[in-house]
């Protein structure tokens, strides 16, 4: 049976770096909502190592950016920010 990380054309020590970077990446979006609205606000944005690397109105586009960077674009955490802060009920 294939891994997650052999689907990806990973090693197991290669996916545990980059998933350990994807939910290092996720907090920091999440922790950095409110200064992402600043110059962000209605886009998405792609988050590597705790800075933006890509942002556009169309996901679309920025996974193509993340691809051209020569990152892995499926643990890339990529995030929308919303103009205004969003309650959960």
């Amino acid at each position: 049976m294939k891994t997650m990380y052999d689907h990806l054309g990973l090693s197991k020590d290669e996916f545990t770096k980059l998933s350990d970077q994807f939910r290092h990446d996720a907090a920091w979006f999440h922790g950095n909502l409110e200064k992402l609205r600043r110059g962000h606000a209605g886009r998405y944005v792609a988050v590597l190592g705790g800075k933006v690397i890509s942002e556009n109105r169309e996901i679309d586009e920025v996974i193509r950016e993340v691809e051209a960077s020569g990152a892995n674009s499926r643990l890339t955490f990529v995030g929308f920010v919303t103009p205004k802060p969003i309650d959960l009920i």
